[in-house]
């Protein structure tokens, strides 16, 4: 079948489907605006254990996706639990908020669930795809080739979402500025039969860095160590002997580990802090992590994707109509002025930890003034 001209032609093409992507798609599509959204893969399983904060409500709901969201039962969580600073297990529990219990995440619902909305708001979605070539041309438009069927298109503005790994505009001289080279380490325990759940995730520091776990609605207990990537090379971190050892030396996080490990195998991924020295261009943005990428400490993510998206959505639509460059350099400071913030945050929260004075991975986090070293 011959493939129209009207196909392959939009106003904007959004590369990546997590949530900062399809949230743009989603808005821009709201607006009249013509969308293509091309997803590598809806399957995230290098996401999993992700874990929202009861603050996703009214970003959800007003998306009118709330009633979706609910029916797609995801595992409920009732607080955080911590020993952080000193030995001392401290609980912030959820049901103080105004918008009930948080939520361990079944990913793939809930990426399902956005693209969805995406495609019932007139959003052409391409899945399992990749793109081969991006490439601008003279006249500011963009060529966007693909692998399989539709290999080409074009665009009048591309909104890159692809997440940490990006490096930005390549027609243009962007760099990607990194706080820290944080990786996670991910293992996945079966539970004992019988064996009850606590709804809590819980984050335990540790000389080397720290733990991180949660159950997740498959019923297994999901654990991530983070560190360094050079420490977790060094000391042995990224095998599972390694692994495992400093698991067992925790206080509290071994006591709700005394599993399996599935399928006996570990996953590394990404973590560190890092933004982009140019963050829009002609007819180009990024949004999400590919902008600018925070700590899982901070576990405000997926929220920062949506709202960011939105922001997105709104700059774009304007340079589209007016043509003004303004309204794209408004969205950039504006995520510069949230990174700053999230910066100082991250900052005074890893100063709370003293305990291990000779520590590379503390060490390299205690710094007064980073904000202004990164971003001036």
């Amino acid at each position: 079948m011959k493939t129209s001209y009207s196909d392959v032609n939009f106003d904007v093409v959004v590369i990546g489907g997590g949530p900062a992507g399809v949230s743009s798609a989603l808005q821009l599509a709201k607006r009249g605006v013509s969308v293509a959204l091309v997803e590598r893969s809806l399957e995230q399983e290098g996401r999993m254990g992700e874990t929202i904060h009861p603050t996703i409500k009214p970003y959800l709901q007003n998306m009118g996706l709330w009633e979706r969201f609910c029916l797609d039962q995801h595992l409920p969580s009732y607080g955080n639990r911590s020993a952080w600073g000193d030995c001392l297990l401290k609980e912030t529990q959820f049901i103080f908020t105004p918008y009930g219990t948080g939520w361990h995440l079944n990913r793939d619902k809930f990426d399902m669930m956005l693209t969805d909305s995406a495609k019932q708001a007139g959003v052409r979605v391409f899945t399992g795809r990749i793109v081969r070539l991006l490439h601008k041309c003279s006249s500011g438009r963009w060529l966007i080739q693909l692998n399989g069927e539709y290999e080409t298109m074009s665009a009048r503005m591309v909104i890159d979402a692809t997440g940490r790994t990006s490096k930005g505009d390549s027609s243009s001289r962007t760099q990607r500025m990194r706080v820290d080279n944080l990786i996670g380490i991910r293992g996945i325990m079966s539970i004992k039969p019988g064996m009850l759940r606590d709804l809590y995730t819980l984050t335990e520091s540790v000389e080397d860095g720290w733990w991180y776990s949660a159950f997740v609605p498959s019923g297994q207990l999901v654990i991530y160590f983070f560190t360094d990537a050079d420490i977790a090379k060094d000391k042995g971190y990224l095998s599972i002997e390694g692994w495992t050892s400093g698991l067992q030396k925790t206080l509290y996080t071994k006591l709700r580990s005394s599993f399996c490990l599935t399928g006996g195998k570990l996953k590394i991924r990404t973590a560190a802090s890092s933004c982009l020295t140019k963050i829009v261009d002609e007819n180009w943005l990024a949004v999400g992590d590919a902008a600018c990428a925070f700590d899982p400490l901070s576990s405000f993510g997926i929220q920062k994707g949506l709202n960011m998206g939105e922001k997105a959505a709104l700059a774009v639509t304007d340079y589209l109509q007016s043509g003004s460059f303004s309204f794209l350099q408004k969205y950039e400071n504006d995520v510069r002025r949230s990174y700053r913030d999230y910066l100082v945050q991250w900052t005074k929260y890893y100063s709370m930890e003293q305990r291990w004075g000779n520590s590379k991975f503390w060490e390299r986090r205690h710094y007064s003034d980073l904000s202004n070293e990164i971003l001036d």
